[in-house]
């Protein structure tokens, strides 16, 4: 059985890249660590860490450790918190969440939510489907809010009462931003810029047989960096209404496509047990969801 303190100094030497800087961080001498460091490669039978100049890297074996200790640490330290929670109804609630403009709804009963349990804490993770989903896996998240279809063999969900609704985001100046809607035909011959998971799914649902005729140069995860990109001019982006400015006072605006295209959303679960705080946001979740009127962009 691992030491989760030697398991946390091997992470903490990969990250500063020297034994020495290690062991002042961790607050143990560099021998003592040193020691602890082949006690686990003996441990896993392999060599985790290789000298590169004054400092050590990571094996191909103690890179694949690192980032699985990264988890398990960050689950260890999940179950010590949701064991030793002095209150009842305080606590931690850690949610995934894509981008999208709709986040609001959930924030909205999120506060009302605190309104009766104000001690507790939410943590968000933002990022793409799959990255939530794998982390929703490994118990790392409680909940997750996830654009698309979800495996139902894996995940309990409620459908959100809103989707999102795909645009091309363009500088004003662009000649197609006088067009109220854009077609497939009109994309080709532009440089286009989308998600990976938007590549992969919703793009050829979209234009079908014409998706070899359009030309996706780039990709993003995270939008902001790809509005700078489109601001540049070096690209159009394909992204759900909302997430860019696109104000007055913004270089940019967007326009949906036509035929319409938009993304269910769901929350979504696992199937473990939950501290009695998240079982209790969850019902909340489940009640008051359903009653919520259904945007008007998702009929």
């Amino acid at each position: 059985m691992v030491d989760l303190n030697i398991l946390k100094g091997f992470v903490m030497v990969v990250k500063l890249g020297t034994m020495t800087r290690a062991a002042q961080a961790m607050c143990v001498t560099q021998s003592a660590l040193s020691k602890q460091m082949k006690a686990l490669e003996e441990e896993f039978g392999c060599k985790l860490l290789s000298r590169s100049g004054p400092g050590v890297m990571p094996t191909v074996s103690g890179q694949i450790l690192y980032e699985r200790a990264g988890y398990m640490l960050s689950l260890y330290d999940k179950t010590k918190e949701d064991l030793t929670e002095g209150e009842l109804w305080s606590g931690d609630i850690r949610v995934g969440a894509p981008e999208t403009c709709h986040f609001d709804i959930f924030v909205r009963l999120l506060g009302r939510f605190r309104e009766d349990y104000p001690q507790v804490r939410c943590h968000i993770t933002s990022g793409m489907t799959e990255l939530i989903n794998e982390r929703l896996d490994k118990g790392i998240l409680d909940l997750a809010l996830i654009s698309g279809q979800p495996d139902l063999k894996r995940y309990n969900c409620l459908q959100y009462p809103a989707c999102d609704v795909w645009g091309v985001l363009m500088r004003r100046d662009h000649v197609l931003a006088l067009k109220k809607q854009i077609t497939c035909r009109d994309l080709m011959g532009y440089k286009l810029m989308l998600s990976p998971q938007g590549l992969t799914e919703e793009l050829g649902r979209w234009c079908g047989d014409k998706l070899d005729k359009l030309c996706i140069s780039d990709t993003v995860n995270l939008i902001y960096n790809g509005t700078i990109m489109v601001r540049e001019g070096v690209c159009l982006g394909l992204a759900y209404q909302g997430l860019a400015d696109t104000s007055e006072d913004s270089a940019l605006t967007w326009r949906p496509l036509y035929p319409r295209l938009a993304t269910p959303l769901y929350l979504i679960w696992g199937r473990q047990s939950f501290t009695p705080v998240v079982e209790r946001f969850l019902n909340f979740l489940k009640e008051k969801l359903p009653t919520l009127p259904v945007d008007s962009e998702q009929s």
